[in-house]
């Protein structure tokens, strides 16, 4: 989960070394405090567009300066959690349709495909406040589509879906996204990519 805890901060606006500090939280520290069946203690793709647009909130549009005032938010959520949890008030939960999360997710979903089409054609654009102003600024950033880039992402997107498709025992071994980060540093090699 450390790549993608580091890809989640990243998507989030924070540095990645919160992504790695909130990994070593998760799978050493969180686990030895207990758990609970509906318990995660992982990377939470679903936060990253709440935890953004958090940051742009409290900045007033500067990530800078949300940062902070979100983290001071993330542990006054966490002291409510306690509260809460010592209430036993999570039986409640399941009064909350499951049709509510699934689609939270797949909105999640579609918003980190859209902030990472201008990374796929190879422009390096600052994260947008809304989601309709990323798809705004989408045919601009087509007219500056680097077409290594375009390449690179292309084949690593193709080897993903292949290897965990793939009926080969040997390949199912081997975790496919470690593999394709490896094609995608073996081929940014190749193609001689910059390192931004």
């Amino acid at each position: 989960s450390l790549r993608l805890s580091l890809a989640i901060a990243i998507a989030s606006g924070a540095p990645p070394v919160a992504g790695l500090i909130s990994a070593i939280i998760a799978g050493l520290i969180f686990p030895l405090l207990g758990g609970a069946y509906v318990t995660i203690s992982g990377p939470a793709a679903g936060l990253a567009p709440a935890l953004l647009a958090g940051m742009l909130t409290l900045g007033s549009g500067d990530l800078a300066v949300g940062y902070p005032l979100l983290l001071v938010a993330i542990c006054l959520t966490g002291m409510i959690q306690v509260i809460l949890s010592a209430l036993k008030a999570g039986k409640y939960a399941i009064f909350l349709p499951a049709t509510v999360v699934e689609g939270m997710l797949a909105a999640i979903g579609v918003m980190i495909i859209i902030k990472q089409l201008p990374l796929l054609i190879g422009v390096a654009a600052a994260p947008s406040k809304s989601i309709l102003a990323s798809l705004a600024k989408l045919p601009g950033y087509f007219l500056h589509l680097d077409v290594k880039v375009f390449l690179l992402g292309a084949i690593c997107l193709f080897l993903m879906f292949f290897f965990n498709r793939s009926k080969n025992h040997w390949l199912k071994r081997l975790p496919a996204p470690l593999l394709v980060a490896a094609t995608g540093i073996a081929l940014g090699y190749l193609f001689q990519l910059a390192p931004n």
